[in-house]
């Protein structure tokens, strides 16, 4: 090879030499830097979008925060008398009059009896009553003969 090399004229080396400076010079361009700079670019816009999660998340757990300090709230608000609770939330929706028996089963739990109720008034009792915090574990509700009105029986726990 060296003899080959020595054989060509000065300026066929000097075209050879610089042609592979730049074929070397355009593979590290080619097989090197580009694909360098593309995961780069690639990096940074993962970085970009990450960057918008993390401030997502960081903005929504403020908000479960919130929201759990509340719920935490309104059941400490909520410790109140189960009793005292459903009677006026019934006479508030206006079921107090078919509201036929409340009878307490200890500090946190009670049955509820009503007669001849609208039914779509139950539900938002039970809903209001769900909202204070109180879970309901058993419902009883039997059809009457005049559309709309039930007899019903809650149970209610805390």
């Amino acid at each position: 090879m060296r003899a080959w090399w020595e054989q060509l004229a000065r300026r066929e080396q000097l075209f050879l030499f610089w042609g592979a400076v730049v074929v070397l010079l355009l593979f590290g361009y080619l097989a090197l830097w580009q694909p360098l700079q593309g995961a780069l670019k690639d990096a940074r816009s993962r970085r970009e979008t990450l960057q918008g999660n993390l401030h997502d998340m960081q903005r929504i757990a403020s908000e479960v925060r919130v929201l759990r300090a509340r719920v935490r709230r309104q059941k400490q608000g909520a410790g109140g008398n189960l009793l005292s609770e459903a009677n006026n939330t019934a006479t508030g929706l206006g079921l107090g009059g078919a509201l036929t028996r409340v009878q307490p089963q200890g500090d946190k739990r009670l049955q509820v009896w009503f007669k001849q109720a609208a039914f779509n008034d139950l539900l938002k009792w039970m809903q209001k009553m769900q909202g204070q915090g109180v879970s309901v574990s058993e419902v009883s509700i039997d059809r009457k003969s005049q559309p709309g009105l039930v007899d019903a029986r809650f149970t209610l726990e805390r």
